[in-house]
């Protein structure tokens, strides 16, 4: 899940929450990558 949560005077952040156990430090990369991918293209 990604989720936004703005706290309180500081930068509003994001966070990246992963439920399943069986995730693997693999997976967190590829989501990781996938996301930055997303945000070049859209800011490009």
């Amino acid at each position: 899940m990604l989720a936004y949560q703005p706290i309180g005077p500081a930068p509003n952040a994001f966070r990246l929450l992963f439920i399943n156990p069986a995730v693997t430090p693999a997976d967190v990369d590829h989501a990781l990558d996938a996301i930055d991918r997303h945000g070049r293209a859209l800011f490009a």
